[in-house]
């Protein structure tokens, strides 16, 4: 087996990152919340767990997969440990600011953590004239500038603008990340157990899906409380589930991690119309399930599906059953359903505590399954490297 210092993926190292944080995040975020804790630099409870988890935990877990992704999107070269290890203690170093950091000027590591990756990122895509993933590109770009803005703006107490923009570019990135890896895996699945391959979404639908949601998130984030803005995000809601319904999801069901991908896609279009519907009504308890079922249904089922993909891919494992897997989705299933239902209960302590601890509890499995599923070193004299993706799960 080669040194480590010769084989480290980035997913190696930014999984437990995303992992551990948001552990640390949702573990002490209901202890703020009720005077046990209090965030540095005069933060509130609310406005540093949506920071930390939205600019924390998020980016990590995408920066995993893009940065192992690259080589195979670009045609290019693998990271070096070097740059790997560097980028990751830029991230590192910004959790550790909204932990410890007295001074707010500490927190400007975290734009600066976003902004390393998006130029890293910047420079290979561009390299390398590979224009599907300019979208993805500008996501991360937008998402660097929103962690600015709500660092500009929370001091005042309103970082409600920021924290819209940085929910429409995580809804965009679930968007263009569930399109192509939920099909692909359930074609994968499909085709090793001799079944018939899930037809692609017809390229009329993918492209209504795209035109109805990128204009309903962009008004929503400058008037959310329009009407006009209702009709749009219910409009994109109604479309994705069209989407949705075309990958066939339901032929994973005796595999759960799989059939995360689609429940967690499924929280997408629900919190559409969930927000739709708040507006219309005024309903600032649909409000808090609309952005929570973004959070904890679509960012983390799918997060922690596609992160169990990629290690057991690169462990070895990708079509074999795995309990810790199996039991991680269902964990945070579970989670979501918890948070959701706190909601329209004014956030009791006894759900919102039940909620996180199951939260932490399926992250804490999933670092047992980081653990554990360890990778396989490359077999000599072939192509099966990390920037390999037979399966689709990454590519």
């Amino acid at each position: 087996m080669k040194p480590l210092a010769t084989r480290l993926a980035p997913y190696e190292v930014f999984f437990p990152l995303a992992a551990l944080g948001t552990i640390v995040a949702v573990g002490l975020t209901v202890p703020a919340l009720h005077g046990g804790w209090t965030p540095p630099a005069g933060l509130s409870a609310a406005d540093w767990h949506a920071h930390e988890m939205l600019f924390g935990q998020f980016p990590a877990a995408f920066a995993g997969v893009m940065l192992t992704a690259l080589p195979r999107w670009t045609k290019g070269p693998s990271m070096t440990p070097a740059a790997v290890v560097a980028l990751a203690l830029l991230f590192l170093a910004a959790r550790l600011a909204f932990l410890f950091a007295p001074d707010p000027a500490w927190l400007w590591s975290s734009p600066i953590a976003l902004a390393g990756l998006t130029a890293h990122a910047g420079w290979r895509i561009v390299a390398a004239g590979n224009r599907r993933d300019f979208g993805l590109l500008t996501l991360l770009a937008t998402l660097a500038v929103a962690d600015g803005l709500f660092l500009a703006t929370v001091r005042d107490g309103d970082a409600a603008l920021a924290l819209r923009l940085a929910l429409t570019a995580t809804v965009l990135v679930a968007t263009v990340m569930g399109g192509r890896i939920a099909p692909a895996l359930t074609r994968h699945l499909a085709e090793k157990r001799g079944r018939p391959r899930v037809p692609p979404t017809p390229r009329p639908l993918e492209i209504a899906v795209f035109a109805a949601t990128v204009p309903a998130l962009a008004v929503w984030v400058a008037t959310p409380t329009a009407p006009a803005t209702a009709l749009g995000l219910g409009l994109a809601a109604l479309l994705h589930v069209a989407r949705l319904a075309g990958w066939k999801g339901w032929s994973t069901v005796d595999r759960p991690p799989f059939l995360a991908l689609h429940f967690g896609y499924a929280f997408l279009p629900f919190g559409l119309a969930a927000m739709a519907v708040a507006i219309l009504r005024g309903d600032v308890a649909l409000v808090d399930v609309a952005t929570h079922a973004w959070g904890v249904g679509t960012f983390g089922l799918m997060c922690a599906a596609i992160m169990t993909s990629v290690v057991r891919r690169y462990s070895g494992k990708a079509l074999t059953v795995s309990r810790l897997a199996d039991a991680i989705v269902g964990l945070l299933l579970l989670a979501a359903i918890l948070r959701l239902a706190a909601a329209p209960l004014a956030l009791p302590a006894g759900p919102l505590w039940a909620s996180a601890t199951v939260w932490v509890a399926a992250w804490s499995t999933l670092v047992a399954l980081l653990t554990r599923d360890r990778r396989l070193p490359p077999p000599a004299n072939t192509d099966a490297s990390p920037d390999a993706d037979e399966s689709g799960e990454i590519g």
